[in-house]
């Protein structure tokens, strides 16, 4: 039986990006839960598919300020944050300063079909990317994939690094000692078994701080971790590292 709970969910989709329910839907479903905070972390703007537009940032931002005053007795707090791609193997991402105005915090994540910053960028995600997890995984390319990451959280205020490993080969090592300096977290995700177990077993030792998520799509999955619990305790991470730890 999971001994851990969390008291707070950062990873969460609504119908503004590929989620099946509304903000107030995830809102209700984190009170019934009794949760501290609840997260709203739609896909950032260059994802092809389920983007946000940059224009709802501001309806997204009024509609959780209001909602908040409507459920302000309930004691769970909603937070508006964003769960943005990596653009270029430079760093860049694409969340803009005039998006961060609109924002709590911000999650980051290799994901597909996004529209990338140049013609290079897009060889190196679609070309080398699909060659590398097909067929053998590059040390080259791996280095280049991780210090994108690493190059993104020094230039911008991450909270986590969402399913670390997924979709592309990483050096997990190397993204643990970047994310430990400065201050960002690494997601395991409920939904998806990145970080695995093996990966989170090579960071048993060390300080990094880990999140705990839901990456809900429907408001019935939101603060349901279970799943990432079980590796937690597999892999023998401290829970005091958990930054949503109850």
């Amino acid at each position: 039986m999971n001994i851990l709970k969390i008291i707070g969910d950062y990873h969460t989709h609504t119908v503004y990006s590929h989620g099946k329910g509304t903000i107030e839907d995830n809102l209700k479903a984190a009170i019934n839960m009794e949760l501290h905070y609840i997260g709203i972390s739609d896909h950032g703007p260059n994802h092809v598919l389920y983007g946000l537009k940059r224009e709802k940032y501001s309806t997204m931002r009024r509609e959780v300020d209001l909602l908040n005053k409507k459920y302000n007795y309930y004691g769970t707090k909603l937070l508006l944050g964003v769960e943005a791609n990596v653009i270029g193997f430079d760093g860049t991402i694409d969340v803009t300063d005039e998006d961060r105005v609109y924002l709590d915090y911000i999650l980051l994540g290799y994901h597909y079909l996004i529209k990338m910053c140049t013609i290079e960028d897009y060889y190196l995600w679609f070309v080398r990317n699909q060659i590398d997890q097909s067929f053998y995984c590059s040390k080259k390319f791996k280095d280049i994939t991780t210090k994108a990451l690493i190059k993104a959280m020094e230039r911008y205020p991450i909270l986590a690094i969402t399913h670390p490993g997924a979709k592309v080969n990483i050096d997990i090592d190397e993204l643990a000692k970047a994310a430990k300096i400065n201050n960002v977290a690494l997601e395991i995700n409920e939904k998806n078994h990145e970080l695995s177990i093996e990966g989170l077993s090579k960071l048993a030792d060390t300080d990094n701080l880990f999140l705990l998520s839901s990456d809900a799509h429907r408001s019935i999955d939101v603060g349901q971790v279970s799943n990432a619990i079980n590796r937690v305790e597999i892999a023998g991470i401290d829970p005091v590292r958990i930054m949503n730890f109850r």
